[in-house]
């Protein structure tokens, strides 16, 4: 279809259609593989686990570990909440 439609813009716009018509099918082509190549990696970097995400601490151990907090008394709590939470949602998700 742009190896058509190059040469009759060309003529349409005033230009030489023989002189116009490879640079802009080249060009054309160009666009259209990069833009494939791309989303073809980026199809197989989220379909076999380049989730850019990885488990803080390295293991779920680990995770939980990171979230222990320095005793200042008899009564106060050994583990921050949030942190323990975001470790269980990785723990769940896989990523852990």
């Amino acid at each position: 279809l742009s190896g058509t439609a190059a040469p009759l813009l060309s003529k349409r716009l005033g230009f030489d259609p023989s002189a116009m018509a490879g640079p802009m099918e080249t060009a054309f082509q160009d666009i259209a593989g990069s833009t494939f190549l791309l989303a073809m990696g980026a199809f197989l970097l989220h379909r076999f686990g380049d989730h850019g995400a990885a488990c803080a601490g390295g293991d779920a151990s680990g995770c939980l570990e990171l979230c222990r907090l320095a005793a200042g008394n008899a009564t106060a709590a050994l583990y921050n909440p949030q942190c323990i939470q975001s470790c269980v949602a990785d723990i769940a998700a896989g990523v852990c």
